[in-house]
């Protein structure tokens, strides 16, 4: 802090997490720290990491793969774009960077194909944090758009507040992560879809946790 040194690399990476700085962002300021005898990645390796950072972090790559699934598909980034609410650029950049991660296969005729295998969850290594939390908020903040514009019939949003133990949050993520299973077992398990859906569930506590780091 005082400027008596440079930062390492490994720390510049683990507050380059704390702080949700994508991999550029990252790779920016290690090379800034030596730039004469620093290595920077291979452009390839770079994109890599960047696409899988995107994949992790971003609420589309998903609802891509899941639009491929129902009955009325069409391998059009226009027809997606239309049902996603997306710019028609952001989609084709999205279905470039599926296709680079081997998630999506594009056929002699032009037709998508899901080769992911039902994974999705890629990204390893120190940004799996960020991207995660930057990929929360985004469904949050779709969950919020949908309470003024989705119609009531089509989705479910409620909440309830109690006094607990925290003691009882590993037990009680458990029984989450088994409704979620449960859940999209059931919503799944019809041989025609027409919508894509996504469940987003909020535990935490509203009172200042006492005692214990944040």
């Amino acid at each position: 802090m005082h400027g008596k040194r440079p930062l390492g690399e490994n720390l510049i990476r683990r507050l380059a997490n704390e702080l949700g700085l994508s991999p550029l962002e990252c790779e920016h300021f290690i090379s800034k720290q030596d730039p004469i005898n620093s290595i920077s990645p291979s452009e390839k390796y770079l994109q890599l990491t960047m696409d899988n950072f995107r994949l992790k972090s971003d609420w589309y790559h998903y609802a891509i793969l899941e639009l491929m699934e129902l009955k009325n598909f069409k391998s059009d980034c226009k027809w997606v774009a239309r049902r996603l609410g997306m710019p028609v650029a952001e989609v084709q950049e999205a279905l470039e960077r599926l296709v680079r991660l081997g998630l999506v296969e594009i056929d002699n005729q032009g037709l998508w194909k899901d080769s992911s295998g039902g994974q999705t969850t890629t990204v390893t290594g120190n940004f799996t944090n960020s991207a995660l939390k930057k990929l929360q908020k985004e469904f949050l903040q779709k969950a919020v758009e949908a309470i003024d514009n989705i119609e009531i019939n089509y989705r479910d949003q409620s909440s309830v507040t109690f006094s607990a133990n925290k003691k009882k949050i590993t037990e009680a993520k458990e029984v989450v992560k088994d409704f979620r299973r449960k859940l999209a077992t059931l919503m799944t398990s019809v041989d025609e879809k027409d919508e894509v859906y996504n469940l987003t569930i909020s535990l935490f506590p509203l009172t200042q946790l006492e005692g214990e780091n944040k």
